[in-house]
């Protein structure tokens, strides 16, 4: 994952020092991969996504954005939990849960990272405040060197006074990931997502393109590959094109990218970068292309590409190109 990329503008915040320490884990009630933990009175926890980067970004990056980098010789593993509060005042994100990772004789602790403004940032879980009764989606972040073994991962997880433990691994969570429903609509409160196809092409037009307009035109020995969807707005209120969803391709060679998008204007005619700047109106339909360009060799292996979407990751597997 060296090779990461990004359109956007970037601000790296340090995630500080990690610490780690000899010995195994004690003994507890068993944690659960599948369901809500609940601890009666202090929080309900949810273990929703477990992946390895050497990146971590916000699922939605906007123009300018948190994210952590790994240092050289390393790269994080990231335990994401949906975390409610069930006390009756307000705490710290960062004191719900303190979670530990157990790999052979070493013991890891992480740092806190909590997802803020509906997926568009991060900082650090010391700086969220979770109100009784919310919720708030925390990555409990691990630095692990590069060529450690973690084929079996221990977790422990202390809540209060109730401390579970449970083995996992990165496979079991990566089919736990549900597939991008290609055709069919993704529903949330606020509007309705549908991919509609996932393709290669050296070029972007407005599909009723009139007078001056706009193009992409992939570079020699490069090639876009395009998630394309269809959004409309359910709510009351417009929404920012850029809020719709967020967009990653793992590539063959395990480089990372997040992927911009565009947005259909002025009936089909137009297309426009610039999703931050402009809304959807309610009621009404839109049309995004998430499009990032890539080597052309990339068409020769498989590239995974991962969907978010009002707190869920979904995937996808683009196949090698005859």
């Amino acid at each position: 994952m060296k090779k990461i990329t990004a359109a956007l503008l970037a601000v790296v915040m340090a995630l500080g020092l990690f610490g780690c320490s000899q010995g195994g884990t004690g003994q507890g009630d068993p944690l659960s991969f599948e369901e809500a933990n609940t601890v009666e009175g202090v929080a309900e926890y949810e273990l929703v996504h477990l992946y390895a980067t050497e990146d971590v970004s916000p699922p939605i990056p906007q123009t300018v954005y948190v994210h952590y980098q790994a240092p050289e010789g390393s790269y994080y593993l990231v335990l994401a939990a949906d975390v409610t509060n069930l006390q009756d005042s307000t705490v710290q994100a960062d004191s719900l849960l303190t979670v530990s990772l157990t790999l052979g004789q070493t013991v890891y602790t992480p740092s806190c990272v909590a997802v803020m403004e509906e997926g568009q940032n991060l900082t650090n879980g010391s700086a969220l405040s979770v109100g009784a009764r919310d919720t708030a989606r925390l990555y409990y972040v691990f630095t692990i060197a590069d060529g450690t073994d973690t084929a079996s991962l221990d977790f422990s997880v202390q809540c209060g006074e109730n401390t579970r433990t449970g083995t996992t691994t990165l496979s079991a969570f990566a089919e736990k990931r549900p597939a991008i429903p290609l055709g069919e609509a993704i529903t949330t409160e606020d509007f309705q997502a549908t991919v509609e196809e996932i393709y290669y092409t050296d070029t972007l037009n407005p599909p009723t393109p009139t007078g001056v307009y706009t193009r992409y035109q992939a570079e020699e020995g490069q090639v876009y590959l395009i998630v394309k969807m269809t959004v409309e707005n359910l709510g009351e209120t417009a929404l920012p094109y850029s809020a719709f969803a967020g967009v990653q391709y793992t590539c063959p060679d395990g480089s990372w990218y997040q992927v911009p998008c565009c947005f259909e204007e002025n009936g089909g005619t137009d297309l426009n970068g610039q999703p931050e700047q402009n809304t959807l109106a309610p009621q009404e339909t839109g049309v995004l292309y998430y499009l990032k360009s890539l080597p052309e060799t990339v068409q020769e292996g498989t590239v995974e590409v991962s969907l978010y979407v009002d707190g869920t990751f979904y995937t996808h597997q683009v196949a090698p190109q005859a």
